[in-house]
């Protein structure tokens, strides 16, 4: 069986600290998809302490890239849902 490497989350404050976020975000009542998405987002640039994340979807069929949605703090790359690129110009 493949062993997956063990996550560092760095010392024990940060393991509560993350805990207590995700155990915050586990109870929150959600009303619409799109929210869960939003709070997903923010939290993951929180978490890898960036200012910009996003969902996108890839279109084989056209080769396109779309973002569907997107967090941006203040200071990010200001990245619009809906924008679509060809795939060849995106990593």
């Amino acid at each position: 069986m493949k062993r997956h490497p063990e996550i560092n989350l760095g010392d024990e404050g940060n393991i509560n600290r993350y805990l207590e976020k995700l155990s915050q975000f586990a109870a929150h009542s959600f009303t619409s998809g799109e929210e869960v998405v939003a709070a997903v987002l923010e939290l993951l640039a929180s978490e890898l302490g960036m200012r910009s994340t996003f969902l996108s979807l890839i279109d084989r069929d056209d080769s396109s890239f779309v973002v569907q949605a997107a967090y941006n703090a203040l200071g990010g790359c200001d990245i619009t849902p809906g924008a679509t690129y060809a795939l060849e110009d995106t990593y």
